[in-house]
């Protein structure tokens, strides 16, 4: 799903109709992850709460989230077929209360780092003994 970051806040837009949309008007809780399919792997995970409003035609954030995607012989007619299903959408503004960067070079999640540190201090252990022998 494409996304805008402002500094502050994610902004996408849905289906007014959606499922998503709906679950967030009901229970406007979020979590989020944007991951990189570089490797090693970039991940961030968010939580906050979303703020859904409905606008007319299609919102701006929605044409260069999706933009970034597309290449330049797709742009043209995927926008064209965009505005012509769209009356209206759901704009979703996420401001997040809790954020947590993994990019497995400085930060990696705690389990793996707990496995890193056993083996790392057993393999010490072990080399240990043998020059002691």
């Amino acid at each position: 799903m494409g996304y805008n970051w402002d500094g502050a806040r994610i902004t996408v837009a849905s289906a007014v109709s959606s499922a998503r949309t709906k679950a967030l008007r009901a229970t406007p809780n979020v979590a989020l992850i944007i991951d990189s399919e570089d490797f090693p792997p970039k991940v961030l995970l968010l939580r906050g709460t979303a703020q859904v409003d409905v606008v007319a035609g299609v919102p701006d954030i929605f044409l260069r989230a999706s933009r970034r995607r597309m290449s330049d012989d797709q742009w043209p007619d995927w926008k064209t077929g965009v505005h012509a299903l769209y009356d209206q959408m759901a704009v979703i503004t996420i401001t997040p209360t809790w954020v947590k960067l993994l990019d497995f070079e400085t930060t990696i999640p705690k389990a793996e780092h707990d496995m890193m540190h056993a083996r790392s201090h057993d393999a010490s252990a072990t080399e240990g003994a043998i020059y002691q022998g």
